[in-house]
């Protein structure tokens, strides 16, 4: 359950005082040097090297790390971290600011050349409260005051300019508080996040075994009278044989055919803004790109559910798959993204699913700006199943994805809540006075 936030009575306004970051810092340093961790001294376990990949969050997510050996790490001690410091990124993806948990995985990480951290006097600040504030839009303007966008985008002097930023400070109870109800917002936005991951990851499984590894058929071929995940009906129409076919072996009575034959494709309604005709035009609908949302803005050119698929820069994942994106709702789509929904019986669900089992790499073009071109996407080869085996399929997926958006949408919600408290309440402006759940 979220904390409750009320406003206090009488709902003043409170006017924190201003702290400079070096009066309350124990430490500000940077990471090391570009040629102090090379490719070559990275070892398969040891000390994580923290990266930009790892910030995108108010709290460090462990996800894949490089490592580097504790002796290598211990020559770098300036670049030692640990579980709550803040960490910015000030070179590259600037702006990115996320604190060490007190439940991260490990007691020991190393920042990389692109970042630097901040360790507070935990008399004067909470980690927590200082990473909030500097995530917040007021944070964000001070960060970044001091940047330049040419070429790659850095903040001049990074330690020394943070330690001169002005931070409204109020009690240690009251950052506490501030950052428990902000914290609160997170954790179920990560917990929504997880959940929706699981029962994506369940669908792709039961995909697989169906449609990849047929593992139902070769069940039956080997006897067996039913298959955990399919109904009856379905499991007594199976072959219990196999043909060759131009992509391999597929079950007696399942064709192949193409990407083409199962796709809609709604290129023609999109539409490119650049950068300066999205800051005139700021808004609450998504715009995407061919990895993910790169703005939000005023209006919308799709209402429904697609799968957006990479067509030019990134198009390849690390497992040769094209890079996919499920989304649904009303948003914009630039024109680095095919945006397709399925078609002949097909559902768009269905198509999120096969799209993960393709090798797309053959079909990519262009050593320097990969691209995958509609043509070429069209004519990639798919198993083409029975629809009745299909329409079993989906019946059983149709839940999962309904639960999946439900969750992803009480999120986005959620987000907007943490959106609008987050500056109110780092001002003094709205008051914790009580926290539930």
């Amino acid at each position: 359950m979220c904390p409750e936030v009320r406003r206090s009575e009488p709902s003043e306004p409170v006017e924190w005082p201003l702290v400079r970051v070096d009066d309350f810092a124990e430490k500000v340093a940077m990471g090391p040097f570009g040629s102090a961790i090379k490719v070559e001294t990275f070892v398969s376990d040891g000390v994580p090297i923290i990266s930009g990949q790892h910030l995108h969050g108010v709290r460090l997510r462990d996800t894949t790390y490089k490592f580097i050996t504790p002796e290598h790490a211990a020559k770098l001690s300036n670049a030692n971290v640990r579980r709550g410091d803040v960490i910015f990124t000030h070179r590259g993806t600037i702006g990115q600011v996320a604190v060490i948990p007190a439940d991260s995985e490990f007691e020991r990480y190393v920042v990389s050349q692109s970042q630097l951290y901040l360790r507070c006097d935990l008399e004067r600040a909470v980690p927590e409260f200082i990473a909030y504030y500097f995530r917040s839009r007021e944070g964000q303007h001070k960060l970044l005051a001091n940047s330049s966008p040419v070429g790659v985008p850095s903040i001049a002097r990074p330690s020394s300019y943070l330690r001169t930023i002005e931070v409204p400070l109020p009690t240690l109870d009251e950052q506490r508080a501030i950052a428990g109800v902000l914290g609160a917002l997170d954790d179920k936005m990560e917990q929504n996040r997880e959940t929706a991951q699981a029962l994506e990851q369940l669908a792709l499984t039961v995909f697989r075994a169906w449609f990849v590894d047929f593992e139902p058929v070769r069940a039956k071929a080997a006897g067996a009278s039913s298959f955990p995940s399919m109904p009856q009906q379905v499991f007594d129409l199976l072959p219990i044989g196999f043909v060759d076919s131009d992509i391999g072996p597929l079950p007696e009575g399942w064709q192949s055919g193409s990407l083409g034959d199962v796709i809609d494709i709604h290129d023609f309604r999109r539409v490119p803004l650049s950068r300066r005709e999205r800051q005139l035009r700021k808004g609450a609908f998504r715009y995407y790109g061919a990895t993910g949302i790169v703005d939000y803005i005023d209006d919308f050119l799709f209402d429904g559910r697609f799968v957006l698929v990479g067509e030019d820069g990134t198009v390849i994942n690390d497992r040769d798959g094209p890079v996919v994106q499920y989304v649904w709702g009303q948003f914009w789509v630039n024109n680095h993204a095919h945006v397709l929904s399925g078609a002949s019986g097909i559902s768009t669900e269905y198509l999120r699913l096969l799209l993960d089992s393709i090798n797309i790499r053959p079909f990519v073009t262009g050593a320097v700006q990969p691209k995958l071109n509609q043509r070429n996407l069209r004519s990639v080869p798919i198993l083409t199943p029975p629809q009745q085996t299909v329409t079993a399929f989906e019946e059983i997926i149709s839940p999962q994805f309904t639960l999946l958006r439900q969750t992803y949408d009480e999120s986005r919600l959620l987000e907007s809540m943490r959106d609008l408290l987050l500056p109110a309440l780092i001002s003094g402006k709205v008051r914790v006075e009580e926290i539930d759940g």
